[in-house]
């Protein structure tokens, strides 16, 4: 395999300039320390400018409304495994003060809509634990197909 793939371990500005196209791509925990949204887009942008048409992206990101119930509730059963784990409320309360709360949520919906707007298709979720979800997707067309009647 090692003469197939090749580790680049960096970020998306680090990839050799596109000479060729990838055929999947994963983002792992990373778009929920992005702040900004439209940072957020371009990242996306950028992975879907990489890839060739129709390969997998897979993306797993914290998720949820931060005014909506439904994040609430899913971060109620996060303190109680840690508290059921044997953490003490004051440890439990510092890790959701400290940690979770200063990273960016976006419901689940704008998190798929951003996908699309950077040109994924076929978004589909896939993965959902705790405070986190998957999903899978599709790179659309990049502009690079030329179709030609015959």
């Amino acid at each position: 395999m090692s003469n197939r793939v090749n580790l680049i371990i960096g970020t998306i500005n680090d990839l050799p300039k596109a000479d060729k196209a990838f055929d999947a791509a994963s983002c792992l925990l990373v778009l929920h320390f992005i702040d900004d949204v439209q940072e957020k887009l371009e990242l996306l942008r950028s992975i879907h400018a990489h890839l060739k048409p129709g390969a997998p992206f897979v993306l797993v990101s914290a998720y949820g409304d931060r005014d909506g119930n439904e994040l609430k509730d899913r971060l109620h059963v996060w303190r109680s495994f840690w508290l059921d784990a044997g953490r003490s409320p004051d440890k439990v309360n510092e890790m959701v003060n400290t940690g979770i709360m200063k990273i960016s949520f976006l419901p689940e919906k704008q998190i798929e809509g951003l996908l699309q707007e950077s040109g994924f298709t076929n978004v589909t979720k896939f993965f959902v634990t705790g405070l986190f979800g998957g999903w899978i997707c599709h790179a659309g067309s990049n502009g690079l197909d030329i179709e030609c009647d015959v």
